[in-house]
């Protein structure tokens, strides 16, 4: 995807717990932030050069966390619930560079009942496509959150409920002013 052809908003930054991935708060993360499109969310980050595998070249597991997350945040911006990992199929095309700008794509390829089919992406500035992984999600209900996660079935509920509001009054928002409170990357 062509970035300037992009239109896109940005979600609020939100995370469940001490996400790696995305916690704002989370000093040891990617501290990663996600924009809404219309196939799915997308992210820009530049990996840290702590996070190698090889110098200048980024660990397998961190290329692997990318992928997973903005697939996560797919779910949760285009169906308004939370997503587990149940399957992941990570391809690595290219070495992932450290230190270097990168772009993050996820789309929503098949949904049936309580599973979710992505497609995620990692490509380079230029748009070279380094790495990609096609996931299996369940959605389960809060009350298996809950058992999961140890957290009050209540606080799960009020975590989701609060994180889905926010991205449905954004999207409300952008919907009303037209294109004039979207953000395309150039």
């Amino acid at each position: 995807m062509v970035q300037n052809e992009l239109k896109q908003w940005l979600l609020p930054k939100r995370a469940f717990g001490d996400c790696f991935g995305c916690a704002p708060h989370n000093t040891k993360g990617l501290n990663l932030q996600f924009w809404y499109t219309e196939k799915g969310c997308i992210s820009y980050d530049r990996v840290p050069k702590e996070f190698c595998g090889f110098t200048g070249l980024t660990h397998g597991g961190i290329i692997a966390t990318l992928l997973d997350e903005v697939a996560a945040w797919t779910v949760i911006t285009h169906l308004y619930q939370i997503g587990i990992t149940i399957q992941a199929t990570v391809n690595y095309l290219k070495p992932v560079p450290t230190e270097e700008p990168l772009i993050i794509e996820g789309e929503i390829t098949k949904k049936s009942g309580e599973h979710v089919e992505t497609l995620a992406k990692v490509s380079s500035k230029k748009g070279l496509l380094l790495a990609q992984a096609e996931s299996k999600w369940l959605i389960p209900s809060n009350s298996l959150l809950s058992k999961i996660t140890g957290l009050d079935q209540e606080e799960i509920e009020r975590l989701i409920s609060t994180t889905v509001e926010e991205i449905k009054k954004l999207k409300q928002e952008s919907q009303k002013a037209g294109a004039k409170n979207l953000v395309s990357d150039s």
